[in-house]
């Protein structure tokens, strides 16, 4: 069990989604928070996950971070001058069904859902709060993209999440979809920001090693999907000769043994470190992936990405394609978005002709590094002007 904080009224609660698979993607949100958050002593902010705190993601060496427990919290999260829920999927219903609630139960936070639920609302949705004390909220790189009328039947979320959009201090998500989906809660408020992590687009860029390897990573689609990875990728290395680095972006899972044998790479290792895996992504010239982070954290860098994702196929979880696709379009990206539909043994050859393309493209490529860090310096500039 943690200490419970001595909160005082100069200090800021940062709110952040569980990590708990060494995800890479989320670790890179996670520190952004030093970006966003510079002007303020270590010593002045806390930073909270709604989850056991067994944080057997990253050792004390990897990670200065360092995340309490919200429900040790008591009432006292009220006493904290700002309250920052930071990206991720907090106030999506989707993502509390699917992933949360039942993360709270069998982590033994909670006995039940019912329990759960009035754990989230009260500590993610703030309902003990009187509505004047939410304008200290910040709502920071969030999203509800996983969300339709199906997963929304529930009265009671629509009414806190009414409530607190409408009277947060500062709302800014992370794709124009959440943003425009609620712009009727804050008819005279911009709710389009930016994802978290792309606030590391702002530090002194490296210079891109357009002679370096293409990095691969493969962990967000199904069985079948894997396998025309795997072939798309032998054939993209064969045709053009060029160098795949195999970057172990998330927590190993099981499949990767074989996608890696597959690939050729089953000796790279298991796990690094997170800021050695971002070094490795950072030798990369070009990106081939189907995982959101590690396409936002490329383009973040000035590395290329080529993300896939499916077309077809309704996703109602936090692993679907449309918050990358919708990722893409808001960056003009497009044409660097590929769907697995069109991932055949027979177009190969158009596919990677096509990438090499892209890959090359130096205009492009200028033009939506830009755009990211436009993004990331617009929305960090308005939370500086809400903090001042």
């Amino acid at each position: 069990m943690n200490e419970r904080p001595q909160v005082s009224t100069d200090r800021i609660a940062i709110i952040c989604a569980y990590n708990s698979l060494r995800n890479t993607g989320m670790y890179t949100v996670d520190e952004a928070t030093k970006i966003a958050f510079s002007k303020y002593n270590p010593e002045q902010i806390d930073y909270y996950y709604l989850a056991l705190n067994k944080l057997d993601t990253y050792s004390d060496e990897e990670s200065t971070i360092r995340c309490l427990q919200l429900q040790d919290l008591g009432e006292g999260l009220s006493s904290y001058s700002q309250i920052v829920f930071w990206g991720d999927f907090l106030h999506s219903y989707a993502y509390w069904t699917k992933d949360f609630l039942p993360r709270l139960v069998a982590q033994g936070i909670c006995k039940d859902n019912n329990e759960a639920l009035d754990l989230a609302y009260n500590y993610l949705m703030l309902e003990s709060l009187p509505d004047e004390e939410l304008k200290k909220v910040i709502i920071f790189g969030s999203t509800c993209i996983p969300d339709n009328a199906f997963t929304l039947l529930d009265k009671r979320f629509v009414k806190s999440f009414d409530r607190l959009i409408s009277n947060a201090g500062l709302v800014m998500f992370r794709d124009p979809i959440s943003a425009s989906r609620n712009s009727f809660l804050r008819p005279f408020d911009v709710l389009v920001g930016t994802d978290c992590a792309t606030l590391h687009a702002l530090k002194k860029p490296k210079k891109v090693n357009k002679n370096g390897p293409v990095g691969v990573f493969v962990g967000r689609s199904s069985a079948y999907q894997l396998l025309k990875y795997v072939a798309f990728i032998r054939y993209y290395e064969w045709k053009t000769q060029t160098k795949m680095s195999w970057i172990q972006w998330t927590g190993y899972r099981p499949f990767h043994k074989y996608v890696k044998i597959l690939l050729g790479v089953s000796k790279e290792p298991i796990h690094r470190s997170p800021e050695q895996t971002i070094d490795e992504l950072e030798k990369c010239s070009f990106v081939i992936s189907d995982t959101y982070h590690f396409c936002v954290n490329a383009w973040s860098r000035g590395i290329p990405a080529v993300c896939i994702g499916s077309g077809a196929l309704f996703d109602e979880g936090t692993l679907g394609s449309k918050k990358k696709e919708s990722f893409y379009t808001y960056i003009y990206a497009e044409k660097y978005y590929f769907f697995w539909e069109k991932f055949t043994f027979l177009s190969f050859h158009k596919l990677v002709d096509k990438m090499e393309a892209l890959r090359k493209d130096g205009n492009a490529i200028s033009f939506i590094h830009q755009k990211v860090r436009k993004y990331a310096g617009y929305s960090l500039d308005r939370l500086n002007k809400f903090l001042a």
